[in-house]
């Protein structure tokens, strides 16, 4: 809901503090704000969750998810604005976090049932994203500042659900040295940095989308948020399918799927100007994004130690949403250069690339390997 909320209203908050660049940068800078405190909250929620246990945890970062996140409604400056969006994000960061964990704690020892349950909770942000966007939309008509509204009725929800749910033990919790389990997310490495990459492109279909149509005088909130459930729609799915298509293709080759989504889907939103279009790339965004993620978090929890988990996976929200503070720091300068459309071909080049070094690599270690068999086979005769 963080982005959602306001995704159908960026360009009225970036037209109330003024328009042009200055009230863009505003405007982008409520959901950058939000993902810097996110990230930030993944590793603060690690040691919270193994210091005070799932429940008390998550009662707290609701309650204070509707707390900052209703302020906005009162028309607060915009430092005080993105104060809030701040705080905002790290409880709802806490949140995504501790849902992981939660999954990896329940299905610890059964990678299959885990895969498969890690792809449903993540499914449920998107799935319920596209009924909060038009939520959002049909609040937009009243004020800008009226989808505020929707965290405190999610916030009072989630401390009721949490009140009364059953919790599985904090996994590592026991551990005399917690902070030894740090060591457990070195092996992790890899699968860190493809969610970094992967999450920075996806800015272009969650953020710089509502700008684009703008830009093509399509930027009404209905529209917008039509065409971003179109690209939730898939993730969810994606999602959804994620332990199938994981148990196939495996690691490595799942990601770099997601990535050609990625580039083809860019393509599609910058190759025409039509809705039908862009609504094909937004879909082709979300199954990548589904792909990328899944797989690098299943990454994650393979390559850890079980104590380690809370802190792999806080750490993996960490890189999430530092992802989406990043985004805006590349697309902002770069748009008044190259235009909205070229930021979307620019990634798509990038991406290519990204994949014929990954393929060619990974053919050169092919290689490598099949010599050094028949070296060693040559040598045993």
């Amino acid at each position: 809901m963080i982005y959602d909320a306001l995704a159908p209203v960026l360009p009225a908050i970036a037209r109330h503090f003024g328009g042009g660049t200055a009230g863009e940068a505003v405007a982008q800078a409520t959901i950058a704000v939000a993902t810097l405190g996110m990230g930030l909250a993944g590793l603060v929620a690690a040691a919270l969750t193994l210091r005070f246990g799932f429940r008390r945890t998550m009662f707290a970062a609701w309650l204070l998810f509707g707390l900052f996140g209703t302020i906005g409604i009162v028309g607060l400056p915009a430092p005080a604005l993105l104060a809030s969006r701040f705080l905002l994000g790290l409880a709802g960061g806490a949140l995504m976090a501790i849902a992981g964990i939660a999954v990896a704690a329940r299905y610890a020892g059964n990678e299959a049932a885990r895969a498969k349950m890690m792809g449903i909770n993540l499914s449920v942000g998107p799935f319920t994203a596209i009924g909060f966007l038009f939520i959002a939309a049909a609040l937009a008509e009243i004020s800008w500042r009226t989808p505020f509204l929707m965290h405190a009725a999610l916030g009072v929800i989630g401390m009721v659900l949490v009140a009364n749910a059953e919790l599985p033990p904090v996994p590592g919790a026991d551990q005399s040295k917690p902070v030894s389990a740090w060591r457990a997310v070195v092996p992790a490495a890899p699968a860190y940095l493809v969610i970094l990459a992967g999450l920075v492109v996806s800015n272009l279909f969650s953020v710089q989308i509502a700008f684009l149509l703008a830009s093509r005088n399509l930027g009404d909130p209905g529209t917008v948020a039509s065409i971003l459930s179109t690209m939730l729609f898939a993730l969810a799915a994606t999602y959804m399918l994620f332990g199938s298509i994981h148990r196939r293709l495996g690691p490595g080759r799942t990601v770099m799927l997601g990535m050609a989504f990625f580039g083809v889907g860019a393509l599609l939103c910058a190759g025409s100007h039509s809705l039908l279009s862009t609504a094909a790339g937004m879909i082709c965004s979300g199954i990548a994004m589904g792909l990328t993620v899944g797989a690098a978090m299943t990454m994650i929890i393979d390559r850890c130690t079980p104590g380690g988990t809370p802190i792999a996976l806080g750490l993996a929200t960490t890189m999430i949403y530092l992802s989406g503070a990043i985004a805006p720091m590349i697309f902002v300068p770069l748009r008044p250069v190259v235009g909205y459309d070229g930021l979307y071909y620019l990634c798509s080049i990038a991406i290519a690339i990204g994949i014929l070094a990954a393929v060619a690599r990974r053919t050169l270690v092919s290689r490598r390997s099949a010599l050094h068999r028949t070296g060693a086979s040559a040598e045993r005769a």
